[in-house]
This record gives structure tokens, C-alpha cells and sequence, in this order.
């Protein structure tokens, strides 16, 4: 009879476990939608979505003068060795420091982040040319590490407006909102209605591509679909949204563009792998660059 009763006991307490692991998103929710995600299949950048079109971004093999380059997960591969942005990336920022008038990252600069480092990234760099962070998870959680990221020069609230002489720029910190658009983001974008517009963020803004996202941490289940995103926003006459919390993975693509009427959603991200790429702005126009 104990046995029984143990036994029942230990199955409550698993079903109970399991349901708040589901509904919370807490340990090991993360884990094991990355391993359902992976046994799944691998994700194709060409991956058709109901009612989104895939779209493709034109590359180049020369970095064109006062660019503006986006780079999402830029410590790359998860390792020991992880320490600092991953090699192909720093070595790519002083190879063309001189061409370059921007760099925005998009989320998970570093995998564990100190203030050293952001101070590294700083003197390493800014002399050349501005740097711009849209902050991820691991920038700014634990709260320990957002403490150290509101210390570091690159800290900002909910959103701000990046100088660009065509396309409006806004970086947005997607983490602090859930993945959903934060007001001071909502807020530049419709003031900048009638403007060709980037919003560069860390997090996939619309449901539907939430198959390329690196993590599922901090979602907000009411993250839109495609449809009901235009609804909010049907008023801005062209958007480009580029989210870095993709390609840590091997079965994730390195890049992917999908569209919706005048929306474009981008994903890109680095993994530290062969066919890692960044992406480049230059006027009105984006561009992939691969790093290898």
C-alpha cells in the first residue's frame, strides 16, 4: 500500500512539475524545446510559412564605405573559450574599421557578460566607428547582468533612434518587453510613419518564426501573428525588423527573410560555424556578408 501511495504521490508531483515547467517556461523548458526543435528537423532559411513570403537579402564580398553593420549573437558558439565576441567577428571589426560608420549588435554580445568586457568592446572599437547594443538575455539577465550592462557606455531605455542619413534606425531592448514592441519603440515608429525604417531588436517579434529563435526565454504568450502585428502598425509605410537571437544552433539557418505586406522580418545570427554571415545597411538597402 505505501508503495502505491508513493508511487501516486511521485506522479503528482511530476504532473505538477511538468505543467508549471510548461506554463512558467522555467528549467528545463528551454532545454527541451531545443531538443524537440532539433529531433523536429532542421530549419530551412526557405522555410514557407502560412501567408508570409519568403524574401532573400542580396550578398556582397566588399564592405562598402560608412556602413552600418548588424551583427546578432556575437560570442558565437557556447564554449569555455567564450569569453569575448567570437573571434571571426572581432577579426572581421578590425579588418574593415575603417570602412565601417556603425556597428549595431543585436543581443548576446557575450555569453557572460562583466563590465570589462563591455569596457573592452569599447576602447577596442569606438575610435573607429559607433557602437550600438539592442540588448538580449544574456546581456541583461540575470539582473546581476543588468546592472553591469546599465553600467557599461552602451546603455539605454526601451528605445532610441540611431543618426542614419536615409533610413530611420531604432534599436529596441525586446528583452525588457517580452518579445512584444515596447512603447518607446511603438512610439519612434509612428512618429517616423512615412520614413523607410529598421528596428533592430534581439527577439523574433511575430509567432509564426519563432521556429528560427535561439531561446524561448522571457516570451510573452500574447506575441502576435503576422496579421495581427500589421494591425497595430498598418499605418507605417515600410519596415525592416532584424532580430538577433538566431543561428546559435547548427540546424538553425544563419539568415532568414520572410514578409508580409510592407513588414520585412529578418533573423540573423552568429553560431560560430561555417556560413556564418552579418548583415550590412547601406541607404535604404540591406545586405548579407558572410564571415568565412
Amino acid at each position: 500500500m505505501k508503495k502505491i501511495l508513493w508511487a501516486l504521490v511521485c506522479i503528482i508531483l511530476a504532473f505538477t512539475y511538468g505543467v508549471s515547467v510548461g506554463t512558467f517556461q522555467i528549467f528545463p523548458y528551454d532545454f527541451m524545446h531545443k531538443i524537440y526543435t532539433y529531433i523536429k528537423s532542421p530549419v530551412s532559411d526557405s522555410e514557407e510559412i502560412i501567408n508570409l513570403e519568403v524574401c532573400s537579402i542580396p550578398e556582397i564580398s566588399e564592405i562598402p564605405y560608412d556602413a552600418t553593420v548588424v551583427i546578432g549573437h556575437a560570442y558565437g558558439k557556447p564554449s569555455p573559450d567564450s569569453y569575448y565576441i567570437a573571434r571571426t567577428v572581432e577579426q572581421f571589426l578590425e579588418l574593415h574599421r575603417n570602412k565601417i560608420r556603425q556597428v549595431i549588435f543585436t543581443g548576446d554580445v557575450f555569453e557572460e557578460p562583466s563590465i570589462s568586457q563591455w569596457e573592452k568592446l569599447y576602447e577596442q572599437f569606438s575610435a573607429s566607428f559607433d557602437v550600438f547594443v539592442a540588448p538580449g538575455n544574456h546581456d541583461i539577465e540575470p539582473l546581476a547582468a543588468a546592472d553591469i550592462f546599465a553600467l557599461s557606455p552602451f546603455n539605454f531605455r526601451g528605445a532610441k533612434r540611431i543618426n542614419s542619413d536615409s533610413a530611420v534606425l531604432i534599436i529596441e531592448n525586446s528583452v525588457s518587453s517580452n518579445w512584444l514592441i515596447n512603447p518607446s519603440a511603438k512610439a519612434l515608429l509612428q512618429d517616423n510613419a512615412n520614413s523607410s525604417m529598421f528596428l533592430l531588436r534581439h527577439n523574433i517579434p511575430i509567432i509564426e518564426l519563432i521556429m528560427f529563435a535561439n531561446s524561448v526565454q522571457f516570451k510573452s504568450p500574447n506575441l502576435p501573428s503576422a496579421e495581427n502585428f500589421t494591425k497595430q502598425f498598418g499605418e507605417l509605410e515600410k519596415l525592416v525588423i532584424i532580430s538577433g537571437d538566431s543561428g546559435k544552433l547548427a540546424h538553425l539557418p544563419r539568415q532568414t527573410c520572410h514578409r508580409y505586406q510592407n513588414f520585412t522580418f529578418i533573423s540573423n545570427g552568429i553560431g560560430g560555424v561555417i556560413g556564418d554571415r552579418i548583415l550590412v545597411i547601406e541607404g535604404e538597402t540591406i545586405y548579407s556578408y558572410p564571415l568565412d
